[in-house]
């Protein structure tokens, strides 16, 4: 599991109503009906299948968000950092069709013409494992830690803590400078990253204001990749780092308005090193001399 499931259990047993947006929606029933304690709070979650990517669909997702009334707290949470290879969404895709867990389930919409977490064709082409996993393992391996390690990928049985088969290719846009990221991510980067959260904010803006609490808040995930001040930047990935950028700059432009005017309390933060973006030869290599993303 990654910060946007730990961020969902943190709010569901500090006892508020939760709305969470996932591509693969019956993979997030599935890991919140696991946890243990998942019977005290599971009536209080909704699970929304939605792509990012699709302004459409986050105008939609605002417009059923905010016909339900007042709201306290809009998290954007980090979104697509680097476009995964062919066979990297096999296993999701598969359990989205899968049986659902018995006993109650929390609340569950799709928005549009989503589908089956609308992973595009390419994305989501059978991947070289010898034989599929269970939906159930899918979930199961992605609440472990060291599911993801060398030994599991060395044996093809592998799954990282997004649900996602491991992408072994010696290359992707982590590494890339601007004259090599594709178009289609670059395009998919910004959609998801800078875009959505502004149209939820602007668009979610009167029921945050509507708020019986002193304040609502809006916190937007950002990341270091975004600051002007850091002493070093690299050539790689400048997509990503012009996405964390506008948010820092929708933070900066608009967080002060916003509490003068609806006393709503807006932040950029960022969360630390948690995953390591790396091409997988470099993650294996630094691994052996002992590293790990801190978080």
């Amino acid at each position: 599991a990654k910060i946007g499931m730990y961020i969902a259990l943190r709010l569901l047993r500090d006892g508020a109503h939760t709305t969470i947006t996932t591509r693969f929606p019956n993979d997030a029933i599935r890991r919140f009906k696991a946890m243990e304690d998942s019977d005290e709070w599971i009536h209080r979650l909704k699970i929304v299948g939605i792509d990012l990517r699709d302004p459409a669909q986050v105008v939609a997702l605002a417009d059923s968000v905010a016909a339900e009334g007042p709201l306290d707290i809009l998290i954007n949470n980090a979104a697509q950092t680097v476009r995964r290879s062919p066979g990297a969404y096999s296993e999701l895709v598969s359990a989205e069709s899968a049986p659902l867990p018995a006993g109650e389930l929390p609340a569950a919409e799709v928005i549009g013409t989503f589908n089956s977490g609308s992973v595009d064709r390419v994305a989501a082409l059978p991947s070289a494992r010898k034989e599929g996993l269970s939906a159930q393992e899918v979930t199961d391996l992605a609440l472990v830690t060291g599911s993801a390690s060398p030994a599991r990928i060395a044996a093809g049985t592998a799954i990282d803590a997004g649900g996602l088969v491991p992408d072994l290719h010696d290359t992707n846009s982590w590494i890339q400078t601007v004259d090599e990221v594709e178009p289609i991510e670059l395009l998919e980067v910004q959609l998801c990253n800078s875009t959505a959260p502004f149209i939820l904010i602007s668009r979610l803006r009167p029921a945050m204001a509507a708020t019986a609490a002193k304040h609502a808040y809006v916190v937007n995930v950002s990341a270091m990749e975004g600051v002007f001040s850091r002493g070093y930047k690299g050539a790689g990935h400048p997509h990503t780092n012009m996405a964390k950028a506008a948010l820092n700059m929708l933070t900066r432009t608009s967080a002060q308005e916003m509490f003068e005017k609806d006393g709503i309390l807006m932040t950029a933060v960022d969360t630390g090193w948690i995953t390591d973006e790396r091409p997988h030869p470099d993650k294996m290599r630094l691994a052996e001399e002992g590293f790990h993303a801190p978080l």
